[in-house]
Order: structure tokens, then C-alpha cells, then sequence
């Protein structure tokens, strides 16, 4: 069996490079295309993930309303570092002070509607035509 010289013409693609390619796309396209990435939409999930778990350890100390104003209903919220520690685990009760800043409910989910739509805008392809794409 005869070995193939990759460099030869007739095996080189005819395709464009990666970069004349990605130059080659509209502007718009290269800025949405990283709103709908996949890795993005998994940050954004774990991220709802972890919210949910903390808001669900903080209604130990608060009523459910107020978790949900606090946590879930808000652009931005506080995680003290003491609802990691609720009395039920630790019957000594330690104080644990400080916390961290965390992206609220409402921030979450308006990332995962950009990202949806980032996706859907970039991969959607409509199939149907004429008269099928109006009554559909």
C-alpha cells in the first residue's frame, strides 16, 4: 500500500481556513455566539443549582416569603457563610461570620433567557415554505 503525501494538492481541503472563515461571518453572529454556549448554559444551571440549595438551607432561620424576596426574587443576594451551617447538623451552634455576593434569582434566569434565545437565533432553521410556513 502506497503512503499519501498529506501536503500533496489533490489531498489539501478546499475549505477556508478557521480565521478567514470566523472573518467572514456577520458581526452579529460572532457577538451571539458565545451567549449560546453550551458550557454557559451548564454555569448557568449549577449556578440556579447552588441558589436553590441555599435558599433552601436559609429557611431554617427565615419564612419562606422572605427567602424568596432575599434569594430567588432579586438580582443580587448575600450568602452568609452561616447557612452552611444550620443547627440541625451542628447542635453546637457556631457563628460563622462573613459571606459571599451571589447572582440572584431573577439574574439567572434572565442569563438562561438570553442563552435560550442566543441558541435558538443561531441553530434554528426553518424548514418549511409558502403556505405551510404561514398556517404553521
Amino acid at each position: 500500500m502506497a503512503a499519501i503525501d498529506i501536503s500533496s494538492p489533490e489531498v489539501t481541503s478546499s475549505r477556508p481556513s478557521r480565521s478567514a472563515r470566523s472573518a467572514a461571518r456577520p458581526f452579529i453572529v460572532r457577538l451571539v455566539e458565545p451567549l449560546s454556549s453550551l458550557k454557559l448554559t451548564v454555569a448557568i444551571f449549577a449556578m440556579a443549582i447552588v441558589l436553590i440549595f441555599v435558599g433552601t438551607l436559609a429557611q431554617v432561620d427565615m419564612d419562606v416569603w422572605q427567602v424568596m424576596d432575599e434569594y430567588f426574587r432579586a438580582a443580587w443576594t448575600w450568602v452568609p457563610l452561616q447557612v452552611f451551617f444550620p443547627p440541625s447538623f451542628f447542635p453546637s451552634k457556631p457563628q460563622i461570620p462573613g459571606g459571599f455576593p451571589f447572582p440572584g434569582g431573577f439574574t439567572l434566569l434572565s442569563l438562561a433567557f438570553v442563552n435560550l434565545l442566543a441558541a435558538h437565533a443561531l441553530r434554528f432553521k426553518v424548514q418549511a415554505g409558502g403556505t405551510r410556513l404561514m398556517a404553521g
